[in-house]
C-alpha cells in the first residue's frame, strides 16, 4: 500500500514541476524595446528593437530564446570579396549570385561579430545596397531567424488574425526597405519598367488574337503589319530583358508570317482575277467575232443569192441536209436549207444527194412537183445544179 502511495506522489512531484509545451506559431512581442538578436545568447548582434505587439513568427525554441521570423525579412552584410575575387556576382540591379562556397552571412558589416549563417554557392540574394567598399548590404534569406527571450513573446490565439497581421507587416517593410536600398530600388525601377512591358506585351497579343479571328477571309494587312511594330517596339524596350525580349521577337516574327501567308495569298488572288478578267474579255471578243463573222456570211451569203437570182432557182441556194421524217419509209430524202430555215424539198434522177449532205448547193435547172399554192414544203426535181462552198 505505501509503495502505491509512493509511486503517485512521485507521479504529481513530476507533472508539476514538467514545464509548460512551449507553442509555436504566428505572434507578437509582449514588452516594449525588446532586441531580436542573431544568436542565443546577449554577445550576439542586435538586429532590431521591437515595440510591443509587434508580429512575429515563432518557429521553435532553443533553451531560453525563441527562434523567430521577423517579417520584411532580416537587414544582414556579406563581405564583396577580394580584387579579382569575387564573392557574389551582381545579376541585375538588385539581384546577387553566390560565387564563393560558405559565405558568410553577418549582422553587422564587420567580422567583429559571429557570423549568423552561410550561404551556398548559386544561392540567389536580394541586394539593397553598399556597405562601405567592402560589404554588401543584403536582405538575408527567407528561413533565416532572430532570436529574442522567449518570455518577452506570446502566441497569438487567433492565428487567422495574427497571420494577416504579419503578411501585411511583411509587405509594408519588404517595400520600404528595397525603396530605400540604392542597388535594390533600381532592381525595382526595372520591375516596373517589365511590367509595363508585360501589360504592352499581353495588350497587343489580344490585339492580334482579334484580327486573326475577326474575318472570315484574309487578316487585315494593315492591321498585322501594325502588330509586327509593336512587338519590335517591345523587342527593342526590353534590351534588359533577354527572355521578354526574345518572346517578344518571337511573336514579331509570327506575325511576320502572317503577314507573308496574306500577301502571298492577296497576290494570288489578284492572279485568279486578272486571269477570270482576261477569260472574260477573250470571250466577249470571240463572241463579237463570232457576231461579226455570221452578219458578213450572211451578208455574203444574200449577195451571192441576190446576184445568183437569174442563173438559180428563186431560193434555191442553200445547204443539203437529210430529212429524217420522210426518210422513214426507207428511201431517203433531202432538203435544201438556208440560214435554218426549209427551202425545198429534193429529188433528182441525175445526182446522188446524199454526196452533196452539208455542202452548199445551187440550183440552175429544175423542175418543179408541187403547186407553189401548197402549205407543204414543195418538192423539186433538181437537173442541174452548181457546188458554192
Amino acid at each position: 500500500m505505501r509503495s502505491i502511495v509512493n509511486i503517485l506522489l512521485v507521479s504529481v512531484l513530476l507533472a508539476v514541476a514538467a514545464p509548460a509545451q512551449q507553442r509555436t506559431g504566428y505572434g507578437e512581442v509582449s514588452l516594449n524595446n525588446v532586441r531580436a538578436r542573431a544568436g542565443t545568447a546577449d554577445y550576439h548582434a542586435e538586429l532590431m528593437v521591437l515595440p510591443r505587439g509587434y508580429p512575429v513568427r515563432i518557429v521553435g525554441f532553443e533553451g531560453d530564446w525563441a527562434r523567430v521570423q521577423l517579417p520584411g525579412g532580416i537587414l544582414a552584410y556579406v563581405h564583396k570579396g577580394r580584387r579579382g575575387h569575387p564573392y557574389v556576382k551582381e545579376a541585375s540591379p538588385g539581384r546577387g549570385l553566390v560565387v564563393v562556397n560558405d559565405l558568410m552571412l553577418r549582422p553587422k558589416p564587420t567580422t567583429d561579430w559571429p557570423a549568423m549563417g552561410k550561404l551556398k554557392p548559386n544561392q540567389e540574394i536580394t541586394l539593397l545596397g553598399s556597405e562601405g567598399k567592402d560589404w554588401f548590404r543584403i536582405l538575408a534569406p527567407k528561413d533565416q531567424v532572430a532570436y529574442i527571450w522567449k518570455d518577452y513573446v506570446k502566441v497569438s490565439a487567433d492565428q487567422k488574425r495574427a497571420q494577416a497581421l504579419f503578411e501585411a507587416k511583411a509587405a509594408e517593410v519588404r517595400a520600404g526597405r528595397l525603396q530605400a536600398g540604392e542597388l535594390s530600388r533600381k532592381g525595382l525601377v526595372r520591375e516596373e519598367r517589365r511590367k509595363r512591358l508585360l501589360e504592352r506585351l499581353a495588350t497587343t497579343d489580344q490585339a492580334m488574337e482579334k484580327v486573326l479571328t475577326s474575318s472570315d477571309g484574309l487578316p487585315d494587312l494593315g492591321a498585322l503589319e501594325r502588330l509586327r511594330g509593336q512587338y519590335r517596339d517591345i523587342a527593342s524596350a526590353a534590351v534588359a530583358d533577354a527572355d521578354l525580349r526574345a518572346e517578344a521577337e518571337r511573336k514579331a516574327s509570327y506575325v511576320q508570317g502572317k503577314i507573308d501567308v496574306v500577301q502571298k495569298l492577296a497576290k494570288a488572288e489578284r492572279k485568279v482575277d486578272e486571269l477570270a478578267a482576261k477569260e472574260a474579255s477573250s470571250r466577249r471578243e470571240y463572241e463579237e467575232s463570232l457576231s461579226r463573222f455570221r452578219r458578213k456570211k450572211e451578208k455574203t451569203a444574200k449577195t451571192s443569192e441576190d446576184r445568183g437570182a437569174g442563173r438559180f432557182l428563186r431560193y434555191g441556194i442553200g445547204v443539203v441536209r437529210r430529212d429524217v421524217l420522210n426518210s422513214i419509209s426507207g428511201e431517203p430524202a433531202y432538203i435544201l436549207s438556208k440560214a435554218s430555215e426549209d427551202r425545198y424539198l429534193l429529188t433528182s434522177l441525175r445526182y446522188d444527194l446524199s454526196e452533196y449532205l452539208g455542202r452548199e448547193i445551187g440550183i440552175t435547172k429544175w423542175k418543179m412537183l408541187t403547186p407553189p399554192t401548197t402549205d407543204e414544203l414543195r418538192r423539186v426535181q433538181v437537173t442541174r445544179l452548181e457546188i458554192l462552198d
